[in-house]
C-alpha cells in the first residue's frame, strides 16, 4: 500500500539529477534513492514527483516498473527456451507504458528484436538511440518507404507489387532493404494467401536484387482461448506455405507466429521466434489464457486528492445528476479523467484505493476529473494518493467495466499522463510533449 500523503515520503531521500534528456516525444529527469535500505518503488517515485519539477503541472501520474517488464521478458525466456529470438512488440508506445523505456530494458533483458506498427513509432526508437531490429508488423504506404529503409527498418511485404515498389527505392538509396513476409492463415486481414501462387510470388521476390528476405510469420485470430482447433489449422497452412518455398530454394532466417496467448499455452506453435506483447507488461492475453506464472503488471496509475469536502444528503455530484448523496457524504476530487485514460462506463461503477481501503467513484467521470465518495475513510486528506489502476485494480477488471479488453485501457492511460519509470535505485520520469497532451 501507498504512503498516505506525499509529504510523508519526504524523508526517504530522493536526489533529482539535473542531467535530463530528450527523445522525440518525451523529455526525461531521472533521479536516484539515497537511502538504499528503502526500495519500495511506489514509496520513492511518489517523492520524485513531489520534488520534481517536470511533474509540477500535473497531481497524476503512471508508474512504469521496469523491474517487472524485465522479469516478464525473462519468463518469456524460460517459457520458449534459449534456441528461440524473441520479438518484443511495442508498438502503441509499448502499450502506452512508453517504448522507448520499456525497449531499452526489454534489450536488456535479453529481447532479440523489437516490433511496431508504424513508421513513426520506429522513428520515435531511432530517435531515442534504439538500435536494434526493429520489425515493422502493419502497412506502410510506399511514400513511407525511404524514410523506413534509412531508419533500418525491417518491413512486412503481403503483395509483389510491394515488394517491387520496395526494391526501387532501395535501389535509388543505394540501400538493401530487409522484409518478411506476411502469410495470411485465418485472420483476414494482412497477407498472401497461402496459395501455390503466393509461393510462385515469393521466389520473385526473393530474387530482386535490392531485398532480403529475412523471415515469415503469420498472427492467430483465436490463440486465447482453451479450444486450439481454429489456431492448429492456422499452424498447419503456415508451415506448408514454409515447406513449399522451401521446396523452391527460399530459406526463412526467422519463422514466427506465437503471440502472447500462444507463448502461453500452444508449444508447438513456437516456431524459432516469438512475439510477446501484453504478456510482458503483466496482463493476462484473455480470461481463458493467462499470464505466465510469477508474471507481473508494469503500469499502475495514481493521482492525489486536489479538493475534500462533504456534502448535504440530496446533493448531486457531476454532470447529469446522476448520483446523489442519500446522507452527509465526504467527496474527494482526483485530477483525472476520460481524457487521461480512465473510461467514462466507470462513472457510478468503478473505484480508487486510498491508504485506508477502497471508495467508489461517483457521478459521472469528466473529461480532466473524477470524484470519489471517501465517506467510509475518515482520515483521508487533500493530498492523499489514490490509486485507479494497482493495488488491486487490474487493467482487467477495468476492461470488464468498461466493456473491453485490457489492452486499451494500458494505451489509454498511457498517452496523456507524465510517466515515471523506476527499477532498483532510479527513477526516470517522462512528461508528454504539449502537442500528446
Amino acid at each position: 500500500m501507498r504512503e498516505n500523503r506525499l509529504q510523508a515520503n519526504a524523508g526517504i531521500g530522493i536526489r533529482m539529477k539535473q542531467t535530463s534528456k530528450s527523445d522525440q516525444n518525451e523529455t526525461y529527469l531521472t533521479c536516484q534513492s539515497q537511502d538504499t535500505a528503502d526500495q519500495n518503488p511506489p514509496k520513492r517515485a511518489a517523492a520524485a514527483l513531489a520534488l520534481s519539477d517536470a511533474a509540477a503541472t500535473r497531481a497524476a501520474w503512471v508508474e512504469i516498473d521496469l523491474l517487472a517488464a524485465q522479469q516478464n521478458l525473462r519468463l518469456v525466456r524460460r517459457q520458449v527456451g534459449a534456441e528461440r529470438k524473441i520479438i518484443a512488440v511495442v508498438k502503441a508506445d509499448a502499450y502506452g507504458h512508453g517504448a522507448p523505456a520499456i525497449s531499452r530494458a526489454l534489450l536488456a533483458a535479453g529481447a532479440d528484436m523489437l516490433a511496431v506498427a508504424t513508421v513513426g513509432e520506429l522513428a520515435a526508437l531511432r530517435a531515442a538511440g534504439i538500435d536494434a531490429p526493429v520489425l515493422i508488423l502493419g502497412f506502410v504506404p510506399t511514400q513511407g518507404y525511404g524514410a523506413a529503409l534509412r531508419y533500418g527498418a525491417i518491413l512486412t511485404i503481403y503483395s509483389l507489387a510491394q515488394a517491387m515498389a520496395l526494391d526501387a527505392v532501395a535501389e535509388q538509396l543505394g540501400l538493401q532493404a530487409a522484409v518478411q513476409i506476411k502469410v495470411d492463415t485465418g485472420m483476414h486481414r494482412l497477407g498472401f494467401p497461402p496459395s501455390a501462387e503466393a509461393v510462385r510470388d515469393v521466389v520473385k521476390i526473393a530474387a530482386l536484387p535490392h531485398l532480403r528476405l529475412a523471415g515469415a510469420f503469420s498472427h492467430f485470430a483465436v490463440s486465447d482461448i482453451l479450444d486450439k482447433r481454429y489456431s492448429v489449422m492456422q499452424l498447419g497452412l503456415f508451415q506448408r506455405f514454409i515447406d513449399r518455398c522451401a521446396e523452391k530454394g527460399i530459406d526463412f532466417p526467422l519463422r514466427h507466429i506465437a503471440n502472447s496467448a500462444a507463448i502461453c499455452s500452444f508449444p508447438d506453435s513456437w516456431c524459432n521466434a516469438v512475439r510477446p506483447g501484453i504478456i510482458l507488461y503483466g496482463c493476462d492475453p484473455s480470461p481463458e489464457v493467462r499470464c505466465l506464472p510469477g508474471m507481473q503488471a508494469v503500469m499502475t496509475v495514481h493521482a492525489q486528492v486536489v479538493r475534500l469536502h462533504t456534502i448535504p444528503a440530496g446533493a448531486y455530484v457531476s454532470y447529469g445528476c446522476t448520483w446523489q448523496a442519500g446522507q452527509p457524504s465526504r467527496i474527494a476530487t482526483l485530477p483525472l479523467g476520460y481524457a487521461d485514460g480512465l473510461p467514462r462506463l466507470l462513472s457510478n461503477n468503478g473505484c480508487a484505493v486510498f491508504a485506508g481501503g477502497r471508495a467508489p467513484l461517483v457521478g459521472r467521470i469528466c473529461m480532466d476529473q473524477c470524484m470519489a465518495d471517501v465517506s467510509a475513510l475518515p482520515e483521508i486528506r487533500e493530498g492523499d494518493i489514490a490509486t485507479l489502476l494497482g493495488d488491486g485494480i487490474r487493467a482487467d477488471d477495468i476492461a470488464d467495466q468498461a466493456q473491453t479488453v485490457n489492452y486499451e485501457i494500458t494505451c489509454r492511460f498511457g498517452a496523456r499522463l507524465p510517466k515515471l519509470y523506476h527499477d532498483d535505485a532510479t527513477i526516470m520520469m517522462a512528461k508528454p510533449t504539449e502537442n500528446a497532451t
